[in-house]
């Protein structure tokens, strides 16, 4: 039991080290917005012309890497933290009861594992390095194998020659909020997830057993909400030109998106 407890104190550890390496790249881009704000002040002090657009299209361009950093941070990392919590409550749970195997643990360290990796590709260049490499389908299939406590149905029918590198990034990261967003707040026990593509587009359904919400409920709820979550969907999914459904039945609620993928779309 002390070495199991030993392992359950490493990733934790390990944990909060990932923590420190989030909040240290969330105060650079405080710090850099504060010294993009002083050179904006700087700009009402130039007298020349040419001097003062360059400095303004520095000052946006500069701007835009900040907010694509903060946009970067919530949506690659916030879904997978979030996970990671809820497991390491399990595992204690676990071990207070004497049941905890060494098999969790492993579960949670290569987890853990992908979770640093993670940040260390925001940090680095703010590319969801393991989706690139791994391809959505592989990507999707591993983040819902480490869900906890939910019985899961994924069926994947996808041709990722027909996806886009753009499409795959923006897809996955809608999918991880959507599905983060029903883990915490509607606590379902059985989910199923369904993505195929055809000649046009790539379907995507995520159904489960909970009470769900209506489009016009997400609706007011991205509207009121004051977090980058909702409007990060709604972003993606203007950027997809895609058709993003809520739809409450009587036993269970269903999402579908629709991702149109033009004849011409080809993977980068």
């Amino acid at each position: 039991m002390d070495t199991e407890e030993g392992l359950v104190i490493t990733i934790i550890l390990g944990s909060l080290m990932m923590f420190v390496l989030v909040l240290t790249i969330i105060t650079f881009v405080v710090m850099y917005s504060k010294k993009m704000a002083a050179k904006n002040n700087t700009i009402r002090l130039v007298e020349k012309n040419k001097e003062l657009t360059l400095l303004r299209t520095e000052i946006e361009s500069q701007e835009s890497e900040r907010e694509k950093i903060a946009a970067n941070l919530h949506d690659e990392i916030g879904p997978l933290l979030a996970t990671l919590r809820l497991n390491l409550s399990l595992l204690i749970h676990d071990l207070k009861d004497g049941v905890l195997s060494g098999s969790q643990i492993k579960e949670q360290q290569l987890f853990l594992d992908d979770v640093m990796e993670s940040v260390r590709s925001v940090s680095h260049d703010l590319t969801p390095h393991f989706l690139i490499k791994m391809g959505l389908s592989k990507s999707l299939d591993s983040y819902f194998s480490k869900i906890p406590n939910v019985q899961i149905t994924v069926d994947l029918e996808m041709d990722e020659s027909k996806i886009s590198k753009v499409i795959s990034i923006n897809t996955y990261r809608v999918i991880l909020e959507l599905v983060n967003n029903i883990l915490k707040y509607e606590s379902p026990e059985v989910m199923a997830f369904f993505a195929k593509t055809n000649a046009h587009q790539l379907e995507i359904k995520i159904n489960h057993d909970s009470e769900g919400i209506s489009n016009q409920e997400f609706e007011e709820l991205a509207k009121n909400s004051m977090g980058l979550g909702l409007n990060s969907i709604q972003s993606r999914i203007i950027v997809l030109n895609a058709d993003l459904n809520f739809v409450k039945k009587d036993n269970d609620s269903e999402i579908v998106i629709l991702i149109p993928l033009p004849k011409h779309e080809k993977k980068n």
